[in-house]
């Protein structure tokens, strides 16, 4: 994983806000955020995210968002699910996605009536006050699409300035990324620890230290994270059964499958389903 020089990193982002009073945050690669500044999200996000339900559609949008920007490895300039406009920027070395970099909980300015309109009849029948409701949608921030356009470019600057001043640095970032590499092109098979240490040609004592170190987690729950992201973007992308995309993301149990999804992601396959594949 990346390191951070924490106390540069801080000063940069608390520029950026400085001169756009716009929210800041540098994001890991497995769609956490690490730093922001200010750190309290706007008062609407925060209010809505207060519902679980809620919070996990905040994440699986910008999970999705995060995959295209990866993909492309370029700015995404996206619509969340509230409506809200967000902007990532990847921070790349040698073709390897290290983390992003991302404002927004922004209003687009020539569509702001019709959004708010549009926040409005989305969640009052999730139960909110609608007095407190509309006291959090006019505090959300209200930029014109050149203002939006403009803080972008300077992100970007920022993003290749994090790099140039090593202020990530990637020696870590190898093993993460080659341990991804074999899991997605083994994620249908049994992976086993003994051919992860024929892989990297270490020991398993060794393997597992650096699954703590890199990962903060135990290589089966690193395993299984990436299997149910599979199962994720297959239930998004494809027609197969919850079944198929089990057995294809590596479950060779079914029920197992059904219990870890519903764990990890709060959702059973077939409402995943319902929830986030495009019409």
């Amino acid at each position: 994983m990346p390191e951070y020089n924490v106390q540069q990193l801080t000063k940069v982002l608390t520029d950026f806000y400085t001169l756009t009073k716009i929210r800041i945050g540098l994001i890991d690669v497995t769609a956490n955020e690490r730093f922001s500044y200010p750190n309290a999200r706007c008062p609407f996000c925060s209010m809505i995210r207060e519902r679980p339900e809620l919070d996990a559609k905040c994440r699986e949008c910008d999970e999705a968002a995060f995959r295209r920007c990866k993909s492309n490895v370029t700015a995404e300039i996206y619509t969340c699910h509230a409506g809200l406009t967000e902007v990532i920027i990847p921070i790349v070395s040698s073709d390897i996605v290290l983390c992003y970099v991302m404002f927004g909980q922004i209003l687009e300015e020539s569509r702001s009536k019709e959004t708010i309109e549009s926040i409005r009849n989305t969640f009052l029948p999730y139960g909110f006050d609608p007095a407190q409701l509309d006291q959090v949608i006019s505090k959300i921030d209200v930029r014109s699409m050149k203002e939006i356009a403009a803080s972008a470019t300077l992100l970007d600057a920022i993003a290749s300035y994090f790099m140039s001043e090593t202020l990530i640095s990637v020696g870590k970032m190898r093993f993460a990324s080659l341990l991804n590499s074999y899991i997605d092109e083994h994620i249908g098979e049994p992976i086993y620890a003994a051919s992860l240490c024929a892989y990297f040609d270490i020991s398993r004592t060794r393997l597992y230290e650096m699954c703590q170190v890199n990962l903060k987690c135990s290589l089966a729950a690193y395993i299984q994270q990436r299997r149910v992201l599979y199962a994720k973007h297959l239930l998004e992308t494809t027609e197969l059964t919850s079944s198929e995309i089990a057995a294809a993301s590596g479950f060779s149990d079914y029920n197992y499958f059904n219990r870890i999804f519903k764990k990890t992601t709060g959702y059973t396959a077939r409402t995943y389903r319902k929830e986030f594949k495009p019409s």
